[in-house]
């Protein structure tokens, strides 16, 4: 969702009565997060400060070769980090090396050029603002295979500007004790 998309939500939201104003808009999308990609994918999302995010994933992936038992052969990841050899659960393997340090084939993302955090399942309030990426948390993608499924939920808040709820209903807003949204 690109800042023109936002500013639309943001305009026709603002165009309502005040008291209809607090609401939000929601925008979703589901991306394929391919455990191949070096350094993740953009999702196309554009996030800013105050959005509500919401990422689930499924799918699994592999890593290439694991020597080391009870894992030894080609297993499979799951977007939390769980890994399995055929229905054999090998539990989670720690990479220092991985974008975000821990476990292998776990599903990180980030804003912008901020910080990788596990994205597996989770729901967070925005304290950056920028494209929002993906990735298969590992070192070296040349010998994975397989990807993620991502499906991303963002909420929008769409609080007009002060001058825009005091045009539209000021008995409501700026008479009512609602200073902090409509100040004089």
């Amino acid at each position: 969702m690109r800042i023109a998309s936002r500013l639309a939500l943001i305009g026709a939201a603002a165009a309502l009565p005040c008291a209809l104003i607090f609401v939000s808009a929601q925008a979703s999308s589901t991306v394929s997060v391919p455990a191949s990609a070096a350094d993740g994918i953009s999702t196309g999302i554009y996030v800013t400060v105050g959005d509500t995010v919401t990422i689930t994933a499924t799918g699994t992936a592999g890593y290439g070769y694991e020597g080391a038992a009870p894992c030894a052969g080609y297993p499979t990841t799951e977007p939390n980090g769980s890994r399995f050899l055929g229905s054999y659960n090998c539990g989670p393997k720690d990479d220092p090396n991985a974008l975000l340090p821990g476990d292998i084939g776990l599903l990180i993302g980030k804003i912008g050029s901020g910080s990788w955090f596990n994205a597996d399942g989770i729901t967070f309030r925005a304290s950056a603002t920028g494209d929002l990426y993906l990735a298969y948390n590992d070192d070296i993608w040349s010998d994975n295979t397989g990807s993620y499924s991502a499906s991303i939920m963002i909420t929008i808040p769409t609080s007009p500007p002060p001058c825009i709820a005091k045009r539209h209903a000021p008995d409501i807003c700026c008479n009512a004790k609602s200073d902090v949204i409509c100040p004089n």
